[in-house]
């Protein structure tokens, strides 16, 4: 029962930081709302300039930044795990565009470092991840 606490109250510290920074620290670069070229004008355009649309992702983002955190702790240390969160927040917030690419590097080094799949869920996820690089390339 302690534990599912810790996991909810966990996951609700999560959603609150989450949910400030899309709020209070989201903006539209000029690149982004004048480049047509690209899908991420599109996407933001019609759903993340909005705080609705914002606001109603923050569940998913939690969730999901919960369930990798939870799988890194499976095989890696508190210190590292810190170490990859500066890393990240190096990575990301000086960037002023959305753009997968940014991404990728902080995904791949979580992907590596988290417990081994089967076989199967392996090459599915390396097929999604050609996909998307197929995709924004």
């Amino acid at each position: 029962y302690i534990r599912l606490l810790k996991n909810v109250l966990f996951y609700i510290v999560v959603s609150g930081v989450v949910s400030y920074m899309l709020v209070a620290k989201s903006y539209g670069h000029p690149f982004l709302e004048s480049d047509n070229r690209h899908y991420m004008f599109y996407l933001w355009k019609r759903y993340l300039s909005s705080f609705t649309y914002r606001l109603l992702l923050c569940p998913v983002y939690a969730l999901f930044a919960c369930l990798t955190f939870y799988r890194l702790r499976l095989q890696r240390g508190p210190v590292w795990i810190m170490i990859f969160l500066v890393a990240l927040v190096v990575t990301l917030v000086p960037t002023p565009l959305l753009e997968p690419r940014y991404f990728t590097p902080g995904v791949v080094v979580a992907m590596l470092n988290m417990p081994q799949l089967n076989l199967s869920r392996s090459i599915i996820k390396l097929g999604v991840l050609i996909v998307v690089t197929g995709m924004v390339a």
